[in-house]
């Protein structure tokens, strides 16, 4: 249950570095962060649970960063 974040994104160096940066300049709080790689595919998806609700501009915000393929927002 929360507020959750997703980003699925090309594989690479200090992509939850930008993720975080951009949250923490926005005082949202990061409850739980997990990042499953699928290997075959270099690919990654970042999944977090924050705080708070987490507007669409800042979900744009960090999607446009990391260069990722898809970014969206779930509260449960």
């Amino acid at each position: 249950k929360g507020h959750n974040l997703f980003f699925a994104y090309k594989d690479r160096p200090a992509v939850l570095g930008k993720i975080t940066s951009v949250l923490g300049q926005n005082n949202i709080n990061i409850h739980d962060v997990r990042a499953p790689h699928n290997k075959a595919q270099d690919r990654s998806l970042a999944i977090l649970k924050v705080d708070k609700n987490v507007t669409q501009n800042v979900i744009d915000e960090i999607a446009k960063a990391i260069g990722a393929e898809n970014a969206f927002y779930v509260e449960l």
